[in-house]
């Protein structure tokens, strides 16, 4: 199997890999972790059934175009791309119904929330986390208690940024037979903390783990290739 859009999937974690962005009403329905586990509205391990994101028309370089609705635009969770068997695709959250932790990416990663499906199931989603207070923070984690319950492993990372200050990032993990849950802050910038939570079946860790060793393996090949086969 290969995920049919690779380019768009820049995986650094896979690029990898989530309610995405968890309001407890509408995002992270309560749930335990034995019963249906439902994320902006679309169930992992089930078909996709978020509806595709409406479409809009603008004036770009004097010419009307028709282009896919910003989040300010949109009143529903809704996906981009195109669906297939095995495939990626971005996910929309309404500016009026994204948790305050949610990230809406930048230039250099302009999809924070994504969606995984294998061979017809969305086995996994993802998203980009920011916050600057513990506020945000606690409700992040909060929202993932509510869901998979206590973490089952928890690790404070030392970190220090170009000017020497130190800061401490926390990875928790929450792990059983049904699902792979991650939350890993990644970098400090200023008041701001960026990270990163992935919600994976074992089967979307497991392909993404693959695709990443797949994309490893070319991108070494290329360079081998650009330093005369060294």
């Amino acid at each position: 199997m290969s995920i049919t859009n690779i380019s768009l999937i820049k995986l650094t974690r896979v690029c990898f890999i989530v309610g995405l962005l968890l309001l407890p009403s509408t995002a992270f329905s309560q749930q335990s972790t034995s019963a249906k586990v439902t994320i902006f509205g679309q169930e992992i391990g089930a078909p996709l059934s978020l509806a595709a994101c409406p479409k809009v028309t603008k004036k770009i370089d004097g010419k009307k175009r028709e282009v896919v609705a910003a989040e300010y635009e949109i009143s529903e969770v809704c996906y981009v791309g195109n669906v297939g068997p095995t495939t990626s695709l971005a996910i929309l959250i309404p500016d009026a119904k994204r948790p305050g932790y949610v990230s809406k990416g930048f230039s250099s990663e302009p999809v924070p929330v994504r969606a995984y499906i294998i061979d017809g199931v969305v086995q996994g989603i993802d998203f980009k986390t920011v916050y600057s207070d513990n506020k945000s923070k606690d409700e992040l984690y909060s929202d993932l208690q509510v869901k998979f319950g206590d973490h089952t492993q928890a690790h404070p990372r030392e970190w220090q940024n170009d000017n020497g200050a130190k800061f401490t990032r926390y990875e928790y993990d929450w792990n059983s037979k049904t699902y792979l849950v991650s939350l890993r802050e990644k970098r400090v910038y200023g008041s701001f903390v960026n990270g990163e939570v992935k919600i994976y079946t074992p089967k979307a860790a497991s392909f993404l783990a693959d695709v990443e060793l797949e994309i490893k393996k070319k991108a070494d090949e290329e360079r081998r290739k650009k330093n005369g086969g060294l």
